[in-house]
């Protein structure tokens, strides 16, 4: 019971989806119900006409579910639905008269219309279709009424007053219950739909701002960032730096173990990093195996990230294969000044990774290093 109920919520909430068979399948249960309910009535009550006709539609409809839908003949599926239900409320309300309610199919049948030529692809892209189709049964309806108002029944039973009005109330019932299933189906489907959009702009959205191999943020969404952090310091003057890494040597770690090893070891070094950085900071894979980190700080906590991120990549193994790779990391740093743009930062940070590696590699270095040698 308990699935059934989470299985329902995921129907409503959008995060599943009933299939096409399903759906038709639980559709036609309805159908036949509600005809062989008509044919019990109509032949204990000896209207024979529509005794026959609704052992016949019965037989119709099982051949559907059985036969039909198995082997997604949908679109006949829909064409002699359609036709039956315009000839049942044509056929009853002429024997019987307009008071029985069979004519409330025909605006019943309007959303189930729509319904379908959204889902059945051969009608999906041709709105024109439902739109003349439901003009079509609109009118069908009118002429109905008119044609009734006009003549008398063709199978008069005044001796069924009572029955007459339980078939009314219960066909106004069951039109509405249509109504409210084909809402209901349109409703389940476009918060689906909708749903799959947002994840699809999520998935879209990764693609277009994080690097498909590190998961870090590519340049495009970086310089956004960096944009931001710029006109933040210059409006409210709002700290941040730069920070420039490079991956020691690691052409070196291609070139000896192969470009496999080297991207293992790329995308160890980005979890580290993202990992050691703040929530409010940005990492991105600048270029090759340069990285560039957006921290909203000044020099001083800049700088201790660095150490941090240096400490636990020197640590860091990356087993490929039968071997353990380690790689080390220079640093360099760049804050904010008055005036600065981005692009002189990330210069003066790129400076300062450039000196590290004439001076050792494995270190951060910031503008006050380089001045105080």
């Amino acid at each position: 019971m308990n699935q059934i109920y989470h299985k329902m919520r995921q129907f409503f909430s959008g995060k599943r989806m009933v299939n096409m068979q399903t759906k038709v399948k639980l559709l036609h249960v309805g159908i036949i119900t509600i005809h062989l309910l008509y044919t019990i009535v109509f032949g204990v009550e000896r209207i024979m006409p529509l005794f026959y006709y609704n052992v016949a539609v019965t037989l119709l409809y099982l051949y559907n579910s059985i036969v039909s839908i198995q082997r997604e003949r949908y679109l006949f599926i829909y064409v002699t639905s359609v036709i039956e239900v315009l000839t049942h409320a044509m056929f009853a309300t002429l024997l019987l008269d307009w008071n029985w309610g069979f004519a409330m199919y025909c605006m019943a049948l309007i959303p189930a219309i729509f319904y379908f030529s959204y889902i059945l692809k051969l009608l999906k892209d041709r709105l024109y279709i439902p739109i003349v189709s439901s003009a079509f049964v609109g009118s069908f309806f009118i002429i109905l009424r008119a044609i009734v108002g006009k003549i008398d029944p063709l199978y008069p039973r005044t001796d069924l007053a009572d029955l007459q009005i339980v078939i009314y109330y219960f066909n106004i019932m069951m039109s509405f219950g249509l109504l409210v299933f084909f809402s209901s189906l349109f409703a389940m489907e476009i918060n689906y739909m909708q749903q799959k959009l947002e994840q699809e702009n999520v998935r879209l959205g990764k693609i277009a701002n994080y690097d498909p191999l590190t998961q870090m943020m590519n340049r495009r969404s970086m310089n956004i960032q960096l944009k931001a952090a710029h006109d933040a310091a210059e409006i409210n003057g709002k700290l941040f730096c730069v920070m420039l890494i490079d991956l020691d040597d690691f052409k070196k770690v291609n070139d000896t173990y192969g470009h496999d090893c080297g991207d293992e070891v790329l995308i160890s070094v980005a979890n580290v990093i993202m990992r050691d950085v703040r929530e409010e900071d940005f990492v991105c894979r600048w270029g090759g195996e340069e990285i560039l980190v957006l921290l909203k700080a000044d020099l001083e906590i800049a700088r201790k990230v660095a150490e941090r991120i240096c400490q636990d990549v020197r640590v860091t193994v990356v087993p490929h294969k039968d071997i353990d790779v380690k790689i080390t990391l220079t640093i360099g740093i760049a804050e904010y000044k008055k005036k600065q743009t981005v692009r002189a930062m990330i210069e003066e940070a790129d400076r300062n990774m450039y000196y590290g590696k004439q001076h050792g590699k494995n270190q951060v270095v910031t503008s006050y290093d380089r001045l105080e040698d």
